[in-house]
């Protein structure tokens, strides 16, 4: 297979058909997950649609620490939002 990437188009958005995150220039790339202590174990899930699509691509509905590794080294930052919202209580 001849792959040439000076063919590959400029465009950040997805091919059509797929439901990959549309990614424009400027965009931020931020990986939002969710920690939560499941059977003793701290267990990370994705909060946000780029996160999802880490987790799909590893065919998981969770982040192992070495996909979080690697979308790190591929430009994404990972924040962590909170778990749980508690009604009535304020941060």
């Amino acid at each position: 297979m001849n792959l040439d990437l000076r063919s590959v188009p400029k465009q950040h958005t997805a091919a059509p058909g797929t439901d990959a995150p549309k990614h424009t220039p400027g965009q931020e790339r931020v990986l939002l997950v969710k920690v939560k202590n499941v059977y003793g174990n701290a267990t990370v899930y994705p909060a946000n649609e780029n996160a999802e699509f880490f987790a799909a691509i590893a065919g998981t509905k969770t982040l192992s620490t070495v996909v979080l590794a690697y979308a790190r080294r591929l430009g994404f930052d990972i924040k962590q939002v909170e778990a749980y919202n508690l009604a009535g209580v304020e941060a």
